[in-house]
C-alpha cells in the first residue's frame, strides 16, 4: 500500500493539522488554532517533534492568520521545500508535503510532514497584489463648446501710439572722458595752428630786450624778442650811435 493510499485512510481532521511521516515520531500530529504560530524541529521546544540530525531544532513555522495557512522558513541550514520546491514563505492547502532536505540529496529516510486542511475551516485569501509601475493615462481631450447663433463683432480696443524721443545712442558707447580729452585737444590745435600762422604770415618783428643795454663799437649785443626769421642773414638790425 503506497503513502497517499495510507493517508486517505487517517481519520477526519476538525481543524488544519500537521502530521509527521517517518523516524522516530511517525505519526504524531498537532493542530493549528486559528491566530498560532507552530514550531516544528528536532528541539525540545517544538510543538512538533521531528527527529533527524538534518531537521533543526526549530526548523519552520507554521502559522493561520487572516490570509490563510502558511509555512515560513526559521533560518534552517539546509532550508524547508514545499512538494519538493524551495521556499522561504508559502502557503500551505490539504495534502502538501514539507520536507527538510533537497529534493536531490543522498540523506535517506528524513521525515516529512503531511498538511491536513478540512474543507471550510481555513479561508484562503489571496495577498494584495503590488501596484505596478504604469505610466499615467494622458487625459481625455474634451470637445469644444459649440455657440450656436450669431454674435456681434466687437472691434478689438485701439491702444494710443506713444512717440519716444529719439535718442542719440552712439553717445551710449563713447565713455565720458573723450569728451573732456576731446575739448582739450581741439583747443590745443587751434593754439597750435594760430601759432604755425603767426610765424609763416607773422606781423612786424618786435624787440623785447638788449643786452648789454649799452655797448661799444665791436662789442657783441644779444636782442631778444619775436617774429624775427630763423635766418640771421634775414633779419636787418639797425644800431644807433649815441
Amino acid at each position: 500500500m503506497n503513502e497517499d493510499a495510507r493517508d486517505k485512510k487517517q481519520p477526519e481532521y476538525k481543524g488544519p493539522t500537521l502530521i509527521v511521516k517517518g523516524g522516530p515520531t511517525d505519526g504524531a500530529t498537532c493542530t493549528v488554532d486559528p491566530g498560532n504560530t507552530i514550531l516544528v524541529g528536532s528541539g525540545h521546544l517544538a510543538h512538533l517533534r521531528v527527529d533527524h540530525p538534518d531537521v533543526g531544532g526549530a526548523h519552520i513555522r507554521v502559522s493561520w492568520d487572516d490570509f490563510g495557512l502558511w509555512v515560513t522558513d526559521n533560518g534552517s541550514a539546509s532550508g524547508t521545500f514545499l512538494n519538493g520546491e524551495p521556499v522561504m514563505t508559502g502557503p500551505l492547502k490539504d495534502g502538501d508535503r514539507i520536507s527538510f532536505v533537497p529534493p536531490e540529496s543522498k540523506v535517506t529516510n528524513v521525515p516529512k510532514v503531511l498538511v491536513r486542511v478540512p474543507a471550510g475551516t481555513v479561508l484562503v485569501t489571496a495577498p494584495i497584489p503590488e501596484p505596478e509601475d504604469r505610466p499615467l493615462a494622458e487625459p481625455e481631450a474634451r470637445p469644444k463648446p459649440t455657440v450656436r447663433g450669431f454674435l456681434p463683432k466687437v472691434a478689438p480696443p485701439v491702444r494710443p501710439k506713444v512717440q519716444m524721443p529719439s535718442l542719440d545712442l552712439s553717445l551710449l558707447t563713447r565713455p565720458p572722458g573723450l569728451y573732456v580729452v576731446g575739448g582739450i585737444g581741439g583747443l590745443v590745435f587751434v593754439v597750435v595752428l594760430l601759432w604755425i600762422v603767426a610765424s609763416i604770415f607773422g606781423g612786424k618783428p618786435t624787440v623785447a630786450g638788449v643786452t648789454p643795454p649799452r655797448a661799444a663799437a665791436g662789442q657783441s649785443v644779444q636782442i631778444s624778442g619775436r617774429s624775427f626769421s630763423k635766418e640771421a642773414a634775414k633779419n636787418t638790425v639797425r644800431f644807433i650811435f649815441m
